[in-house]
């Protein structure tokens, strides 16, 4: 990114300041939402070019120890390990079908999203969220492992009535129910 700095003007007057950038459009409006959302600090080389220094640290991924040799260990007891599709039963035998349920958007059009965040936690969903972008952005989606995780006014409901639940009092852009599970197969 070149962004330079090339002036700036203080009016005691008015309790106004003024700095003007000059670069790339694209790049300078990147750096002013970054400023706006106070991801980024900046400061100013002596040929006016603009060094942009995250405000927050990174997340740092980190290893699972505990969980890695846990499937290292386990590995070696099978030859042949790959992904496919579970096909979960009940005691009796009988299919079972618990799948996860996926919200976006959970404000609507016109949703209240403090209240409907509110009723989304006390029913049992988790908020998971994105990293915030430079430009302070993010996107989050609600997570129900299944019925049997819901809790409060969901607690012993079944999937279709949670849906029924979403659709009435939350009002979402998106309800995603999982329908196929694929996993880890060691044999």
């Amino acid at each position: 990114m070149v962004v330079r700095y090339t002036s700036s003007t203080c009016s005691h007057d008015s309790n106004k300041s003024e700095v003007t950038f000059e670069g790339d459009e694209s790049e300078i409006e990147s750096l002013m939402k970054a400023l706006t959302a106070g991801n980024v600090w900046i400061r100013r080389l002596e040929d006016g070019t603009i060094v942009e220094h995250p405000a927050f640290r990174a997340l740092t991924l980190t290893d699972d120890d505990a969980i890695s040799n846990h499937f290292q260990n386990i590995k070696s007891y099978f030859i042949d390990s790959s992904v496919k599709r579970l096909n979960r039963k009940k005691k009796d035998d009988s299919e079972f079908h618990d799948p996860s349920i996926y919200v976006q958007h959970i404000a609507g059009y016109h949703g209240d999203y403090r209240k409907s965040a509110n009723l989304m936690e006390s029913v049992g969903f988790e908020c998971l969220r994105s990293r915030r972008g430079k430009d302070g952005k993010y996107w989050e989606m609600w997570y129900l492992p299944g019925a049997w995780a819901a809790t409060g006014d969901l607690k012993d409901k079944t999937t279709d009535e949670i849906r029924q639940f979403l659709f009435n009092r939350i009002n979402p852009g998106t309800i995603e129910i999982g329908g196929q599970v694929w996993g880890l197969s060691l044999e």
